[in-house]
């Protein structure tokens, strides 16, 4: 390959990536410089960001020759149509989070002052053009355009997600609190980009519509001011990821893009009958691998379940840590793995599971002393973080096992039954969506 030629290439392909990494270097300077930014300044720079944002991604545009329209600077559905649909969506955005709040009940924010509000209403248009201009507009589109749909849509909502991350904040948070800021902020970010992407390519690759929901839901903690009243954050997550997907059920369903779009970036294929035919034995067959791979999977997991009891010598080898008593050995969520060892194998500051009559069972503990009685040893056992021994003392027979390792954050599977069944159901709903490009037979007609 001629070097000369290779280049320019490798530099147009490297050229959204850049813009990205830009405009998130941009954000972190924000997020750095907010905390030593008064009120004034605080409004000043809501401003500033999205403005500057919008000026690069212009800049990048004209650089490259192209045309503003090619990445979503254009309407082409009627205006109230769209905004209609942008009113729909926020309806069932609300009525997602109002039938979560009928379970655990709602709470009143502070309300923002009128000129605050004011405000928020005129920045809020400016943050969510920005924002979907560079990552649905231009970079979405860039990565669709060089093929594989779902795979542009991963990597343009993962970078949203970054740049909606406060990285001078998460580094300064503990492990846990980390980890519940990640799926908080950044996982729900991913999610609303998803729907974002979805949106852009329905409408043509238009951000008129995009970007009004984005500002409407950037709005709804001054317009609706009421959260969850929960400290369970894993609930919370659940319900805006669930709140995002009825989004995306609507956009999908009420909104049906061109059929060049839909074989252009989806791989579907029209023209003759015999096509189709071949698309509809491609599918059947598809669909026998993806059942035979699922038997395979449930088949695998049953053995595995039955070797690893074998294996521990306990009937539960799998324990979720459900409060924080252990901190910061053992926190909530950690998945330990408990194996059923000998007395003689306990000691002084191993970490054992019981079931006592003191404490709900099963507990996850360490062992401070051990000491004789009649029918064998007796284990004194404290929680890193209690200031005192737990009240009864642990027979051996009362011992389930020795935690052997330990897997962060894959409890969280077991201690909520609704968050894995969600996160199931929105993985199974999202991939039909954003199908996987697919070649086309051979003879296929260009349209």
């Amino acid at each position: 390959m001629d070097p000369v030629r290779a280049g320019p290439r490798v530099v147009d392909r490297l050229r959204p990536y850049l813009l990205v990494a830009v405009a998130v270097a941009v954000l972190q300077v924000y997020f750095g410089v907010l905390p030593y930014l008064g009120i004034l300044g605080d409004w000043v720079a809501y401003f500033v960001v999205p403005l500057s944002l919008l000026g690069l991604l212009w800049l990048w545009i004209r650089a490259e020759r192209g045309n503003p329209s090619n990445f979503g600077w254009v309407i082409y559905d009627r205006p109230w149509r769209t905004l209609g649909l942008v009113a729909l969506a926020t309806g069932a955005y609300l009525a997602v989070v109002l039938e979560a709040g009928a379970f655990v009940g709602l709470t009143p924010l502070a309300l923002p002052t009128p000129l605050t509000s004011a405000l928020l209403i005129l920045a809020a248009p400016l943050l969510a053009l920005s924002q979907v201009g560079i990552f649905q507009g231009y970079f979405l589109r860039r990565l669709a355009d060089r093929g594989g749909f779902l795979r542009a849509v991963g990597t343009a909502s993962l970078a949203f997600a970054i740049s909606s991350t406060n990285f001078p904040l998460l580094f300064r948070l503990s492990v846990p609190q980390a980890g519940q800021y990640i799926f908080l902020d950044s996982g729900t970010a991913f999610a609303l980009s998803v729907v974002l992407g979805v949106f852009v390519y329905k409408s043509r690759w238009s951000l008129f519509g995009p970007a009004a929901l984005e500002s409407v839901l950037l709005l709804i903690p001054a317009l609706f001011p009421l959260a969850l009243a929960t400290t369970d954050w894993e609930f919370s997550f659940l319900v805006e990821v669930f709140a995002y997907s009825a989004i995306l059920v609507l956009v999908v369903t009420l909104v049906r893009e061109p059929s060049y779009l839909a074989h252009r970036y989806l791989g579907e294929e029209f023209g003759p009958q015999r096509y189709r035919f071949l698309r509809r034995t491609r599918d059947r067959s598809s669909a026998r691998r993806m059942v035979l791979a699922a038997l395979v999977v449930v088949g695998l997991s049953c053995a595995g379940a039955v070797a690893l009891q074998a294996w521990s010598g306990t009937h539960t080898p799998l324990l979720a840590i459900a409060t924080g008593s252990m901190t910061p050995t053992l926190v909530r969520g950690d998945l330990v793995v408990i194996q059923h060892v000998s007395s003689a194998q306990i000691a002084v500051g191993d970490i054992i599971a019981y079931s006592g009559s003191c404490l709900p069972a099963p507990t996850v503990h360490r062992v401070i002393s051990i000491t004789s009685g009649p029918s064998g040893p007796v284990y004194t056992t404290k929680g890193d973080a209690n200031p005192s021994p737990d009240p009864c003392p642990v027979p051996y027979s009362e011992v389930d096992g020795r935690v052997v390792a330990v897997i962060p954050a894959a409890g969280y599977l077991l201690l909520e039954p609704a968050f894995t069944v969600g996160a199931v159901a929105v993985a199974i709903l999202i991939p039909p969506v954003l199908r996987r490009n697919e070649p086309r037979p051979r003879g296929m007609p260009q349209w």
